[in-house]
């Protein structure tokens, strides 16, 4: 009797495991290949070194060093996750309804000072004996409270806590990119500087930076803490000022703002720049009244330009700048991690972490709403005015999103514009102020809908034209993939542009990919536009055409075609702000 007893539990536990599986999402993603185009072409530059996969990450690089001739000291093992996956279909609440945990304190000769900071959703942390933040496990918290060893917390970085449906839905993704759903997580990284007991708000100095740079870098430094797929190793130093203090303070992220009146409402206008771009910031005082919140890229050798900025513009109220200094240490501080481990592009060229800045400049904000725009796209001269006038119940919604419409010069005066080489002062003359103006341009053949129509249309000549209200809800995308300008709301579940975005391509259709998936409601904003300002093409961009018409992988595209995948085929794909249907002709 004892074999058909075990036969039939076999039976049993087969059947119950064929069920399951069965049962199971149909959609679920079992390997990252369904989630990448098999079409995307082989790395095809001299930069793409392929390295076996069963190397680790020091490894890895000392066989890159040999490929490249070149000697270099490896970057620092990935830090250990800050909180444990969750399982599988277990949707949690948002940060904002779940209670923050308590966490311990650990004792230091200089305390922490008390600042004002955003909640953190994470595991219980504790430094270990390296000073590294990890997670530490229930049971062995509570042996540690039995001991009643008195203990202050050395270091808490800046941390995020918005838990968007992406981040609570990325657990269908495989395990090697589950990683990529945590935003936050993966932004809280490149704010591990080296020294623990500077907290973040921290005043450094109120001297130009070039004064005290060398002195603190070694203390501010935040090496390459990440080498999972799709991630960046830059070696850098994040730092904050503000026109009020005049102060360089360790980077913080700014507390949310509740809006429960007309009077809570203010937007800053959010944008990043390189050095080279400094020089439009006068002309961009002038069309906006409101704050501002910058975040620059430089070198250490460009660290007097920056300083030549700020004292130029110290004088201009609500002006709140971030400063990436990235370290030339070359070549291990310039890798982009490929669609394996097995692969990494590395460059001898600084990488320009565009999303990342993005998100600096939009957490560093002390208002209630972002204006997200670039350095090189100019607003009329009423935006700021009629941003307030917009409905306050729009204002008030935490999902909503103005797009506001965008317009360049055609390239025929664009042509006439670059062979006369007009400066600035010149081609700013030329650019339109108000509607009015603007109509006068189209129809003179002088200006047009921003020139990638595509990406930016979300409006056509006549309905922008017709005089009609100055603010419409739109009911779908005209596009599946689009980049618009937005003004959003600044809360603890918005999301934050994906921090493994780069260079060029791809990356802020990712951010709009990601607001339709939270069901945002999106608005058009006609009273007022932006106007790009004509610019040669960068590096970058140039850089990427060339990589795309080669074949060459490119880990911004394939990095979208991961999210877009996920987003179109998830269980919840009905949150999805959907797609206007195709006209039939």
């Amino acid at each position: 009797m004892k074999l058909p007893s075990l036969l039939l539990f076999v039976f049993l536990v087969l059947y119950g495991y064929v069920t399951l599986i069965y049962n199971a999402d149909p959609s679920a993603a079992t390997s990252f290949y369904e989630y990448v185009d098999p079409s995307e072409g082989k790395p095809s530059d001299a930069s793409f070194v392929s390295i076996p996969s069963t190397l680790t990450v020091k490894d890895a690089f000392a066989s890159v060093d040999v490929a490249q001739s070149t000697t270099s000291p490896s970057p620092t093992e990935s830090l250990e996750d800050a909180s444990k996956t969750e399982k599988e279909g277990d949707v949690q609440p948002t940060a904002s309804e779940m209670p923050l945990p308590k966490r311990e304190v650990i004792n230091t000769p200089k305390p922490t000072p008390s600042i004002p900071t955003v909640g953190v959703h994470t595991t219980t942390q504790a430094p270990n004996t390296t000073g590294r933040v990890v997670s530490k496990e229930p049971a062995k918290v509570e042996q540690a409270l039995k001991k009643e060893v008195k203990k202050e917390l050395l270091f808490i970085p800046p941390r995020l806590i918005n838990r968007t449906r992406f981040e609570r839905e990325v657990w269908r993704l495989p395990p090697e990119l589950k990683h990529i759903g945590n935003t936050v997580e993966i932004f809280n990284r490149t704010l591990l500087w080296e020294d623990k007991s500077i907290a973040p708000g921290d005043v450094i100095s109120t001297e130009p930076i070039t004064s005290w740079f060398s002195s603190w870098k070694s203390r501010l430094r935040v090496n390459c803490k990440d080498s999972r797929n799709f991630a960046i190793c830059q070696v850098h130093v994040v730092v904050s000022w503000d026109s009020d203090s005049r102060a360089f303070r360790a980077y913080q992220v700014q507390p949310y703002r509740d809006v429960n009146s007309t009077r809570d409402v203010d937007f800053t206008y959010c944008m990043v720049s390189s050095v080279d771009r400094l020089s439009y910031m006068p002309f961009l005082a002038a069309r906006w009244k409101g704050p501002f919140s910058l975040a620059i890229i430089a070198s250490e050798y460009e660290l007097p330009k920056v300083d030549a900025f700020l004292a130029q513009h110290a004088s201009l109220p609500r002006f709140r700048v971030t400063v990436y200094v990235a370290f030339t240490v070359s070549p291990w501080n310039y890798v982009v991690y490929m669609r394996e481990r097995s692969h990494m592009r590395m460059t001898t060229r600084r990488i320009f972490p565009i999303n990342l800045l993005r998100d600096y400049a939009l957490n560093n904000v002390v208002t209630s709403h972002v204006m997200l725009l670039d350095m090189d796209l100019w607003p009329s001269p009423t935006l700021y005015e009629d941003l307030k006038a917009i409905d306050f119940a729009v204002l008030q919604e935490k999902r909503a999103a103005v797009m506001l419409p965008t317009f360049s010069f055609s390239m025929w005066t664009t042509e006439q514009i670059t062979s006369a080489q007009r400066n600035i002062s010149e081609v700013n003359e030329m650019i339109p102020r108000n509607k009015t103006a603007l109509k006068s341009c189209v129809e003179q053949k002088k200006c047009n809908l921003f020139k990638n129509a595509k990406a930016h249309r979300i409006v056509s000549l006549d309905s922008y034209f017709d005089g009609g209200d100055t603010l419409y809800k739109v009911p779908c995308m005209n596009y599946t993939e689009m980049e618009p300008y937005m003004v959003l709301r600044r809360y603890d579940v918005m999301p934050i542009y994906h921090p493994y975005f780069v260079d060029y391509g791809k990356n802020k259709m990712e951010f709009t990919l990601r607001l339709r998936f939270e069901s945002y409601s999106f608005y058009v904003l006609v009273s007022d536009f932006g106007f790009d300002y004509p610019h040669p093409k960068s590096l970058v961009s140039e850089e990427y055409g060339s990589m795309r018409r080669h074949g060459a992988a490119l880990p911004a595209v394939d990095l979208f075609g991961v999210i877009q995948r996920y987003v179109t085929s998830s269980a919840k794909a009905e949150w999805t702000f959907p797609v206007c249907p195709k006209k039939r002709k």
